[in-house]
Parts: C-alpha cells; structure tokens; sequence
C-alpha cells in the first residue's frame, strides 16, 4: 500500500494497474490473486476512486526455459494486456 500511495501523491491522476504474473499457476497464483484483490480493494477504498485496476491473466505462460515465457508466450501476454491497458487509458 505505502508504494500505491506514494505514487498516488506525486501523481494523484495516475492510474495504477497491479497484474499477477503469468507464470504462476496452482496454490501460488490463488494466494497471489487473493492479495492483490484485497490491495485493490483497499487503495481504491483509501484513496477514494478507482484509480487502482487489477488484471489476472487468463492462461499461464511458462512453457520458455526454466519455467519461463517463451517467445510466443510473450506474444499471448501482450494480447492479453493490450485490450485491458486499452480500456484503463481509453487509448
């Protein structure tokens, strides 16, 4: 929260997007998701508006080396976000 709100006061206009990592999945991904719904919550909550976005991928992307995205994973996580950034910044 302290990071979210110093942002917050140095750009109060600021749109604030917290996301879960791509590669996670099971047990981890839900405890993940659940924080970071409850951080959403409570920042939207403090700072009075909807200034915080919360995004959870839909697929899990670690089929790169050592668990890592490989390059059509990045591909599926950039078409992930693109409609999600596009709605936050109407851009």
């Amino acid at each position: 929260m302290l990071f979210i709100r110093s942002i917050h006061e140095r750009y109060p206009s600021a749109k604030v997007c917290l996301l879960n990592s791509p590669v996670f999945d099971g047990e981890s991904r839900k405890k993940l998701d659940s924080w970071l719904e409850f951080i959403t919550r409570q920042a939207n909550a403090e700072l009075a508006g909807n200034s915080i976005a919360y995004y959870t991928f839909k697929k899990v992307y670690n089929s790169g080396c050592t668990g890592h995205p490989s390059i059509d994973d990045h591909e599926g996580i950039a078409n992930e976000l693109i409609p999600f950034y596009r709605s936050i910044t109407g851009w």
